[in-house]
C-alpha cells in the first residue's frame, strides 16, 4: 500500500519502504511517520497556509505527537492549533514552539447573552436561573451550551414565565409509576 500510493501515485521517495525490520520496531515506525509526513507535506505543498487544528489534544498518544512534531518541523507552511481541557505544553519535548493560551469556561452571564442570541431576544429577557442552568449542565464549555440550548428549543422546554422572562417550564415527574395495585407489596400478597 505504502509503495504504491507513496511511489506510484504521490511520486515519492519510497527507498526505506523495501527495508524490513522486526514487526513493531523503532525503525518501522519511524517509516511510517516518515511517510505519512511526507503524503501530509505532498498534499498540502499548493497551499499557501495550512491549518491543522487538534481538538481534545490532550488524548493523542506519544507516536501522534511524533507525527504532528515532524510535520510542524519540515512543513513551512503549516499552524497548527490545539484545543485542549488540560495544559498540554508539558508533555510535549518540544513545548518552546506553542503559545499557549488559556480560554476558561463561559460565566453565567455570557451563558445569558448566548441563550439571548439563540433566542433572538435581549439579555434582560432571559431568566437568570436559566442561564445558571445551562452554564451548570454544560460547564461553561460554548459547543455543549448551544447543543442545551438547541435541545430546550427543539423539546419546546422554554417558555415567557409570568415575569416575562425566558425560562424553562416547571418540571413534570414523567417516570411510571405502577398503579398501587400492582405494586411488589401487592403483589406478594396475592400470590404469597
Amino acid at each position: 500500500f505504502m509503495l504504491v500510493v507513496g511511489h506510484h501515485l504521490l511520486g515519492l521517495q519510497t527507498d526505506k519502504l523495501s527495508e524490513k525490520g522486526p514487526a513493531g520496531s523503532k525503525l518501522a515506525l519511524d517509516v511510517i511517520v516518515d511517510f505519512m509526513v511526507q503524503v501530509f507535506l505532498r498534499c498540502t505543498s499548493h497551499a499557501d497556509l495550512v491549518v491543522l487544528a487538534l481538538d481534545d489534544a490532550q488524548y493523542l498518544d506519544s507516536l501522534s505527537w511524533r507525527l504532528v512534531q515532524e510535520m510542524h518541523q519540515r512543513a513551512e507552511n503549516l499552524l497548527i492549533v490545539c484545543a485542549s481541557r488540560d495544559s498540554i505544553v508539558q508533555k510535549i519535548n518540544w513545548a518552546s514552539r506553542f503559545q499557549e493560551i488559556d480560554v476558561p469556561p463561559l460565566s453565567s452571564e455570557e451563558i445569558k447573552e448566548l441563550i439571548a442570541q439563540k433566542l433572538g431576544c435581549f439579555e434582560s429577557d432571559i431568566d437568570p436561573e436559566l442561564a445558571r442552568s445551562v452554564c451548570i449542565q454544560c460547564s461553561g464549555v460554548p459547543t455543549f451550551a448551544l447543543e442545551v440550548i438547541k435541545s430546550m428549543r427543539k423539546n419546546d422546554l422554554l417558555e415567557r414565565g409570568e415575569n416575562g422572562l425566558f425560562t424553562m417550564k416547571p418540571f413534570v415527574d414523567c417516570r411510571l409509576r405502577a398503579p398501587r395495585a400492582l405494586t411488589p407489596q401487592s403483589t406478594l400478597r396475592r400470590h404469597g
